[in-house]
């Protein structure tokens, strides 16, 4: 954590099973059976008398019937390790509600009753780092130099103060970093702080969360720093 002018330093699971699947598994495997069965005795019933099945083809019924209970078997356990594991990644997702995360935009919320947190993400070392935080008529109410940077991801929090070294309003701001390797630009994304208020996972889709001052849903896959 790094500290400049008005930029201050921050400070059992269980798994259900699904009975009613597993039945309906056990099922449809009976029935798979029971085909067998019915079409085999039909075949023995009304087979050639001067063909008759061999014991080959036989055997190789009685393999393919097995196969396919084997294949049935293995489908039914993929899905329940499916289901665990979706169950497993909601338990943990949902430990994060009610933490602090950084994750990429260029706007921050200030609120008078605590500290602004944003960072960066810099793709590789800076010799020079530059921050704008500007208000919502595009005006800079704050700049300071930060760098010397090593690459990586840097936060800071920022209690208010503009550079008049007046307490500015509540409300979203939005702040710009430019960063050079002498002179050479470096690419680096500007990161916002929220706290994250519900977790919303699904099978289908990646895990997002809702946070507490901004109204779009945020990838999991985006979160760049936890506190």
């Amino acid at each position: 954590m790094n500290t400049i002018d008005n930029l201050l330093p921050i400070q059992n699971q269980s798994i259900n099973t699904d009975d009613h699947n597993n039945k309906k598994t056990t099922n449809s495997n009976l029935d798979l059976q029971n085909n067998f069965l019915e079409i085999f005795l039909s075949q023995m019933q009304n087979q050639d008398p001067m063909n008759p099945l061999t014991n080959t083809e036989l055997t190789s019924q009685l393999t393919a019937i097995n196969t396919a209970n084997g294949i049935e078997k293995i489908n039914s356990n993929l899905i329940e390790l499916k289901k665990q594991l979706h169950n497993n990644a909601s338990f943990q997702m949902s430990s994060l509600i009610g933490h602090g995360v950084l994750f990429p935009s260029s706007k921050i919320y200030y609120d008078s009753s605590k500290n602004t947190i944003f960072g960066i993400d810099l793709d590789k070392d800076a010799t020079s780092v530059n921050t704008d935080i500007i208000d919502q008529n595009g005006k800079i109410i704050f700049s300071k130099k930060i760098g010397p940077l090593k690459s990586g991801i840097h936060d800071w929090s920022w209690n208010g103060i503009n550079n008049n070294g007046l307490q500015v309003k509540n409300g979203i701001y939005k702040f710009f970093v430019n960063a050079k390797q002498g002179d050479q630009p470096v690419n680096c994304s500007p990161l916002t702080y929220d706290n994250v208020q519900s977790v919303l996972t699904s099978s289908e889709k990646d895990t997002v969360i809702n946070v507490k001052n901004f109204t779009k849903e945020i990838a999991l896959k985006h979160i760049r720093k936890i506190f």
